[in-house]
């Protein structure tokens, strides 16, 4: 059996204890004010069924669960017979809730445990209860608080908000913040105190949309940033807050860099159809596109619309359009050449590869050739008979060597290779056929 072992209180805690101390007792006597006598949120009517629903809490809101669990214990009020209850006629009732399959299973198994090992009774210790399936800490601190008054401060997500919003705790994990509550609060209000703290954060200090200043605890014992209106969590509202100003920041500054590249692209394109390569941007038309041209002391080749007033920005773009020529070594817009006005050749002429004076002599040789056509046929035929007869004087001699010393090496080792090594017997005798046919023979189907 597992055994439960708590946190040690934050450093930050026991460091600041002379003050928080104060606030938190404070706190404490304002939420008495507040909910003098604060009921359990869940309906039941015994400690097992009290165990049940807050294992059916998880993840889902105390009004759904009570919606369903009076159909639940109408089947099975206590473990005996909820233990002979089917999964699935428990997992129907309860489907509106989140994780229903499971929630269903672990009912089933807690109802089978608790009646094999504690005979159907709700057990007092910790290490006992977490044994069960589908019973966590949270879950054993509220059983343990409510049904056998032993003194435990479950902490949900409500507790576990304002501990952090009030500066009580680091907010680090769970756990933490219930080792730091448990120092700061006095034992005997554990079991009160974390009722009023949930019913506080429902009905008055909301996760979001909350104003500091109006509420009767946030508006003197908030820390920052949830001394600010509209403040949430710092992990969860406040960061995605700064992350959202943060992406709609870049945004603007990336529509701003992209809206002055449109316009240099559409001055570019506007002047001349060459400007197209210069990838400054989408093309889209913008009322100032002839303003910048002016700052450059250029002239468009040709206008499409009358010239707008100058903008506080067209400085900015001109400077950036005078730059982008400079870098191609552009005076005036005159100096582009159209590449579609540049008349090409029908037939292109071959590449000259000029690596030596040999392969430029070879290669006229080869273009000369191939422009005499039929009447170059006889140059040709010479030149291949001269390649061939170089050829031949070149490897003839080694190709008859080659066939003279194979014919000198058969005729002195041919016997070998055709009989094996062993010398010819000479004819063989000659054997007369009609000698054998006259021969008996020793096979009965053919008669003597």
């Amino acid at each position: 059996m597992k055994k439960v072992v708590e946190k040690p209180v934050s450093i930050n805690v026991r460091t600041h204890e002379a003050t928080l101390r104060p606030k938190a007792l404070e706190i404490a006597k304002r939420l008495n004010a507040l909910y003098p006598n604060p009921p359990i949120p869940l309906h039941h009517g015994s400690g097992f069924q009290l165990l049940c629903a807050v294992v059916l809490s998880a993840q889902t809101t105390d009004i759904k669960v009570n919606e369903v669990t009076p159909a639940l214990f109408a089947i099975g009020p206590d473990a005996e017979s909820m233990s002979k209850c089917d999964v699935k006629d428990i997992q129907n009732i309860i489907a509106t809730l989140g994780l229903a399959p499971t929630k269903a299973k672990n009912l089933k198994a807690l109802s089978i445990q608790l009646m094999e090992e504690h005979d159907g009774i709700v057990p007092q210790t910790y290490e006992e209860l977490e044994a069960l399936p589908g019973v966590g800490h949270k879950t054993a601190s509220v059983v343990m608080s409510q049904v056998h008054g032993e003194p435990a401060f479950p902490v949900d997500t409500h507790i576990h908000r304002l501990a952090q919003r009030w500066g009580l705790t680091d907010g680090s994990s769970v756990e933490q913040t219930e080792a730091d509550l448990k120092y700061l609060f006095p034992k005997e209000s554990w079991n009160s105190l974390h009722l009023q703290i949930i019913y506080f954060g429902r009905e008055m200090c909301p996760a979001r949309s909350h104003d500091p200043n109006t509420c009767p605890i946030c508006s003197w014992a908030a820390v920052h940033p949830y001394n600010k209106v509209s403040s949430s969590n710092a992990t969860n509202s406040g960061g995605r807050k700064r992350t959202q100003q943060k992406q709609k920041e870049q945004n603007n500054s990336k529509k701003k860099k992209n809206d002055t590249c449109c316009r240099i692209r559409v001055i570019m394109t506007t002047c001349h159809p060459m400007s197209t390569k210069l990838h400054l941007g989408h093309s889209r038309f913008h009322p100032t596109v002839y303003a910048p041209l002016r700052r450059c002391n250029l002239k468009p080749v040709h206008r499409t619309r009358a010239t707008p007033e100058e903008s506080p920005e067209d400085d900015q773009i001109g400077d950036l359009f005078r730059k982008e020529l400079e870098k191609r070594n552009i005076s005036s817009l005159e100096d582009i050449k159209d590449p579609q006005a540049t008349v090409r050749p029908s037939v292109l002429p071959p590449p000259a590869f000029a690596s030596s004076k040999t392969e430029d002599d070879q290669l006229q040789r080869s273009r000369n050739l191939n422009s005499e056509g039929l009447e170059g046929l006889i140059p040709r035929a010479s030149q291949l008979l001269q390649l061939g007869a170089s050829f031949a004087f070149a490897f003839g001699p080694f190709i008859l060597f080659v066939l003279v010393a194979f014919g000198l090496v058969y005729s002195v080792f041919g016997d070998l290779f055709v009989h094996s090594g062993s010398p010819s017997a000479g004819v063989p005798q000659y054997i007369d056929p009609m000698e054998l046919l006259s021969e008996p023979t020793v096979d009965p189907m053919i008669p003597m």
